[in-house]
């Protein structure tokens, strides 16, 4: 096993040595080879001159007829020429003369053969030798040297390596140390060095203990950071309007459950995609474009406002958008989508009111002007024409009375200072009003109205004004919706501590999906055949409050066509929630 710090080197220097090792070995081996085979061929070359010069030696001696002097000459050659044996040999392969050498051994090499010109005894003869096997010390010397050569560069090596081994251990250590935390070892202690390593080694655990330092010191900050970016993400995702995040890119980086609502589109599938396949707006989407590619927007904000269609009436409505610049990132723009829908129908609401409450206004003063006129033209000459236009003056007034008193009654439900002044009301008296306020208003327009009333009517306990407010309205909305000829009927009992009064009439009557929207502010039915009449679709609004305040209610009960009836119930006592009374009342 290897101690920290050395696996860089060894893995370095173990297959260099290696190489090196292989290639002294393999240089060794062909120099040793290529000195025997050349050793060789030098005895060969050596052995093949001296036969032929023995050759001719032996050539003069039989030609000068003293063969009895061969075998002495074979003899001499042998010993002076260090070979193994000499022979003389016909070209039948027989041995004529010869002569060993008890001492020398043959070369493996073979025999050498040189032909003599003469013939003896009419035979030719060949002279043979066999060079004699020498030790090649030369060889063995050079193998001794190159394995002292090795030896040494070995030595070297290891040597070299050591001296290494000090310079670069803290690079090692460092780099195991590396490994060892991509591994997954977070412990200080165990990634530390060895300070002995080096100023390498010091430097590396002085990082090791600044970074631990940190983590430490900022381990509580981090954890409130990531724990306040989940509590912003929450919060967007319960917010009631649409955040959208685009990046440079024109994609979209954040969107909220919101948005996804008042879109149409799927949050998961919207992350990630360009904003074009979430906003089909191209004032909108030239906008955001502008904004990413000049790195913010042309404008601090910019709004604007897309109708918001669909199959569904209930889908379709009115959405703001709004876009701001993000600082954090160059060309990243924030979208906040609000619905306001039901804003624009207020303020269209609130439009259509103010310019029917001035025609109401402007109808009764117009009257009250012409009969004063008219008074002071006929009136003092003709009773009948003063007491009509007293009379029609006194309505016009309290017409006027209750306009303003609507508005007024508005205005304090939208303060929040809507308050009751209870005090002794006698029924009978508000009903004797209804009928000097109303008959001739239905008698101009042809329309019955009968008062169904018990013979003892009870005093409630209540604020006059806000029950006249609302039995009037009730009353006024019967006549006004009554066609010419028809019929209104007002009917008052008294029951278990109620006063209960039904108002019916046999008009163009209500559908029954606008039962209950007709009861809220500026809202009035969509019947075309209303268009012509004159509202501010505040009455029942209103009258169905003031009711409610003294713990009663007022519902109706509806058929297109053949007529309506509201009915109105209250307590007798002022604070009392009888049995009989809806839980929305009370």
């Amino acid at each position: 096993m290897l101690s920290r710090g050395e696996s860089l080197l060894a893995s370095a220097a173990a297959p260099l040595a290696g190489l090196l090792i292989i290639a002294a070995g393999a240089i060794g081996w062909w120099a040793v080879r290529h000195h025997h085979e050349h050793v060789h061929q030098l005895a060969d070359q050596s052995a093949g001159v001296t036969a032929e010069l023995a050759a001719r030696s032996l050539d003069d001696l039989i030609a000068q007829d003293k063969q009895s002097l061969l075998r002495a000459t074979l003899a001499e050659l042998v010993t002076s020429a260090g070979l193994a044996g000499a022979r003389l040999i016909d070209d039948q392969g027989n041995i004529l003369e010869s002569f060993e050498s008890p001492d020398v051994l043959a070369a493996d090499t073979g025999a050498i053969a040189a032909p003599l010109r003469r013939t003896l005894d009419g035979a030719r003869v060949s002279l043979e030798i066999d060079p004699a096997e020498f030790p090649d010390t030369s060889a063995d010397q050079a193998i001794v040297g190159m394995g002292a050569i090795g030896g040494v560069s070995l030595l070297a090596g290891l040597f070299t390596y050591r001296a290494m081994r000090r310079k670069l251990r803290a690079i090692g250590a460092v780099q195991d140390a590396l490994l060892a935390a991509h591994e997954g070892v977070t412990d200080p202690e165990l990634l530390a060095v060895d300070a002995r390593f080096g100023t390498a080694a010091v430097a590396w655990n002085a990082l090791l203990d600044r970074a631990s330092r940190t983590a430490h010191d900022a381990g509580p900050a981090a954890a409130e950071s990531s724990a306040i970016d989940a509590l912003a993400v929450g919060a967007c995702d319960a917010l009631w309007t649409g955040v959208i995040v685009v990046d440079r890119l024109a994609k979209v980086r954040y969107l909220n459950g919101a948005c996804s609502t008042l879109l149409s589109v799927k949050r998961d599938e919207s992350l990630g995609v360009e904003i074009q396949n979430v906003i089909k707006d191209e004032h909108v989407l030239a906008a955001i474009r502008e904004g990413a590619k000049a790195g913010k927007l042309a404008k601090p904000r910019l709004t604007f406002e897309l109708e918001r269609g669909g199959p569904d009436p209930a889908g379709r409505g009115v959405l703001r958008l709004t876009l701001r610049s993000l600082r954090e990132e160059a060309g990243a723009v924030l979208v906040v989508i609000e619905d306001v829908t039901q804003q624009r129908v207020a303020e269209e609401s609130r439009s259509s009111f103010v310019a029917q409450v001035t025609h109401e206004l402007r109808t009764p003063l117009t009257n009250v002007r012409l009969y004063l006129e008219t008074l002071h033209d006929e009136g003092e000459t003709d009773p009948s024409v003063r007491a009509k236009c007293i009379n029609v003056i006194g309505q016009e007034t309290r017409r006027l009375e209750r306009v303003v008193q609507d508005m007024l009654s508005v205005s304090e439900i939208e303060a929040g200072s809507f308050k009751l002044h209870v005090d002794d009301v006698r029924t009978d008296e508000i009903f004797e009003e209804l009928k000097n306020d109303y008959t001739a208003q239905a008698q101009d327009r042809e329309i019955r109205l009968v008062f169904d009333l018990a013979p003892k009517l009870p005093v409630l306990q209540a604020d006059r004004d806000k029950v006249s407010l609302a039995l009037h309205n009730l009353v006024g909305n019967a006549l006004k919706y009554t066609p010419v000829g028809g019929e209104v009927r007002v009917k008052a009992e008294e029951a278990d501590g109620l006063l209960t009064v039904h108002v019916t009439d046999n008009g163009i009557g209500i559908k029954e999906d606008e039962h209950e929207l007709i009861f809220e502010k500026f809202y009035r039915a969509k019947d075309q055949r209303i268009n012509s009449i004159v509202g501010s679709g505040l009455g029942l609004a209103l009258a169905r409050q003031v009711i409610r305040m003294h713990n009663g209610d007022i519902t109706v009960q509806s058929q297109l066509n053949k007529g309506s009836t509201f009915t109105l119930t209250v307590p007798l006592a002022p604070g009392a929630t009888p049995a009989g009374l809806t839980k929305a009342a009370a």
